[in-house]
């Protein structure tokens, strides 16, 4: 019985000693609208915020901030120039949703 018991607990510490794993961030998926969207996890560009401004964005348990840029070359952002830009993203963009418009 104890050979037994010894050869299956040899052959268990071999089989683990073998077996290696590694743990890689490979992105997450976050939903948005109802629509789930990969985030990378690679960073793609660098916003300048103070640690205040970035406290006050996150959000508990959360390691994302949420975060949507919309660029405009008019000399005036105004409220409907913001609307028709979001009309036109809404038109033209196949990834963006009025989720994304959304503060929680």
């Amino acid at each position: 019985m104890w050979s037994n018991f010894l050869s299956t607990g040899l052959a268990t510490l071999a089989f683990l000693a073998t077996v290696q794993g590694q743990s890689v961030d490979a992105g997450k998926t976050v939903i948005v609208g109802g629509i789930a969207y990969y985030a990378s996890p690679e960073v793609v560009s660098i916003i300048d915020a103070t640690q205040d401004q970035l406290k006050r964005a996150l959000t508990t348990g959360q390691d994302l901030i949420p975060l949507t840029v919309i660029s405009d070359s008019s000399s005036s952002f105004t409220v409907e120039v913001f609307r028709q830009t979001v009309g036109n993203y809404s038109k033209v963009d196949d990834v963006f949703n009025n989720g994304f418009l959304q503060c929680e």
